[in-house]
């Protein structure tokens, strides 16, 4: 899938910050995103979300992969799951919760006027107004303790049956 001498030049960084251990999969992976995009205009509603790989691959960090394998960040069609676009994380990200949004919803591939919805892991007041500058309207839930949000009485949860909190940007 990849060239053997450049295999060869990526396996002598080997225990350097400089090794890539996605580095023999990323020509298929490059082929597998353009085709998710190019062949597929998704609906309206979109969702980003976080999947598991299992792997038992010893060639990667411990800190690259978690307890199970490894974390892919996805941008899927809420209405019928199809992937629209994937990353997987490769242990360099700072704000990893907001570039791994970013770099899925791009306007340039998408256009405009898609809702995107997210957990509490992506969401924070910054991310909703970038999607907001770009034309997207965003809906998650968040943390209470995340940096930014909104702490006063009237965004207080209900604790006698109240589902969560969102933030929302439409």
């Amino acid at each position: 899938m990849s060239d053997p001498d450049k295999d060869r030049d990526d396996d002598k960084k080997r225990g350097t910050p400089e090794h890539d251990g996605l580095f023999q999969v990323k020509p298929l992976m490059g082929d597998i995103q353009n085709a998710c995009k190019a062949l597929y205009l998704p609906r309206k509603v979109l969702a980003v979300n976080e999947r598991m790989i299992t792997t038992k691959a010893k060639t990667v960090k411990k800190a690259k992969r978690s307890k199970w394998g490894f974390k892919l960040f996805g941008l899927f069609d809420s209405s019928n799951g199809y992937t629209v676009d994937f990353s997987v994380y490769a242990g360099r990200h700072v704000g990893l919760s907001r570039t791994s949004v970013t770099s899925l919803v791009t306007r340039s591939c998408l256009g405009s006027g898609y809702h995107v919805h997210m957990d509490s892991f992506h969401t924070s007041p910054k991310l909703l107004r970038d999607l907001h500058a770009q034309h997207f309207a965003a809906c998650g839930t968040y943390r209470d303790n995340r940096k930014d949000c909104p702490r006063n009485a009237s965004n207080a949860r209900d604790l006698t049956g109240g589902l969560g909190t969102a933030l929302c940007f439409l």
